[in-house]
C-alpha cells in the first residue's frame, strides 16, 4: 500500500494537481482495495499491531486532501468520509456473514462449522451473534439487501460515536458544504490544513517546526495564532467564525485571501 500511495503524490501537490474527488477515487481503486483484500479470511485474527501499520498506509493517503502529519487520524476519516481500516474490513466481514445465511451460498457450510477449538484469536463466528438479528427467514434478495445496509449504518454509527471532537470547533464538525468543489485545489487543502488546526498559515504550526517563530498573530500580536484567532483577530474583524471552514467554505476563503478560481497563466508543475 505504502508503494501504491506514491501514485497520489505524483497525481497532485498541496498547490496542484488533481481534486479530492478523484484522487480519493483513485486511492479506494488502487490503494484500500488491497487493505481490503479476501477480508473475511484474516480480519478476524488480525493483532493491533498489524491494524496499526494499515492504518498508517492510509493516513499516507492524506495527500489526497493535502493535510500535514500532525493532522489527527480523526480529523482525516472526517474529512475524506471514510472508516478506518480496521472498521472497514470488518463491515464487509460481516456482510460476508450475512450473505452465507443465504441458501445458495457457497460458503453456507461455514454457518454449521464448529468454531476453533482454542479460541486465541477471533473467528468470523465470535459476529454470529452481530448478524443473527439481521437474518429474518425466509432470507430472500430484499431482505439480504436490507441487511447489508442495517450492517453499514450500524457502522458508521458507531465510528462516528468514537470520534474525537474537532480541535478548532471544539466539538463535532458539520458536514462540508458542497460548494468548497469550486474551489482551486491550493485553496481547499489550505482550508482542510485550517480545520485541522496545523497549516503553516498559523505561526502555532510554525512555532512547532522552528522554536524561534513566535506564536502571536502578526497584525495584532495575540497569541497563540491557531485558527480560531483568524476569525477574532481585532486587526481584520469578520463576522464569520471557523464553524465557516465547514459551512462556507468560499465565503471563508474570501476573508482569508485564498485563490477563489484556477489561474489561466499558471504553468503545469
Amino acid at each position: 500500500m505504502r508503494a501504491r500511495n506514491k501514485v497520489l503524490k505524483s497525481l497532485a501537490g498541496s498547490t496542484w494537481g488533481a481534486d479530492k474527488e478523484t484522487l480519493l477515487t483513485t486511492y479506494k481503486a488502487i490503494g484500500r482495495s488491497v487493505a481490503n483484500y479476501a477480508a473475511p479470511v484474516w480480519t478476524a485474527g488480525t493483532s493491533d499491531m498489524q491494524w496499526r501499520n494499515l492504518q498508517t498506509c492510509q493516513n499516507a493517503a492524506r495527500t489526497a486532501i493535502g493535510c500535514h502529519l500532525m493532522s489527527s487520524e480523526h480529523h482525516l476519516h472526517q474529512e475524506i468520509q471514510m472508516l478506518a481500516v480496521k472498521e472497514h474490513n470488518t463491515l464487509l466481514s460481516k456482510q460476508f456473514l450475512v450473505g452465507c445465511y443465504r441458501g445458495n451460498h457457497p460458503n453456507n457450510a461455514l454457518l454449521r462449522n464448529e468454531p476453533p477449538p482454542r479460541h486465541v484469536r477471533r473467528h468470523l463466528h465470535d459476529w454470529k451473534s452481530d448478524v443473527e438479528p439481521c437474518v429474518d427467514h425466509p432470507f430472500d434478495a430484499e431482505k439480504y439487501r436490507a441487511a447489508l445496509n442495517h450492517l453499514h449504518t450500524d457502522a458508521v454509527r458507531s465510528s462516528l460515536s468514537t470520534r474525537n471532537d474537532n480541535i478548532v470547533l471544539g466539538g463535532r464538525p458539520p458536514p462540508i458544504n458542497i460548494d468548497e468543489a469550486e474551489l482551486p485545489r491550493e485553496t481547499r487543502c489550505t482550508l482542510a490544513q485550517l480545520r485541522s488546526g496545523w497549516c503553516r498559515r498559523l505561526n502555532s504550526y510554525l512555532s512547532r517546526l522552528n522554536p524561534e517563530v513566535a506564536d502571536t498573530c502578526p497584525a495584532c500580536g495575540q497569541g497563540p495564532h491557531n485558527t480560531q484567532l483568524l476569525f477574532a483577530c481585532a486587526s481584520n474583524p469578520t463576522t464569520l467564525t471557523p464553524e465557516a471552514l465547514w459551512t462556507a467554505p468560499i465565503d471563508a476563503a474570501r476573508f482569508l485571501g485564498l485563490r477563489l478560481v484556477e489561474s489561466e497563466d499558471e504553468d503545469d508543475p
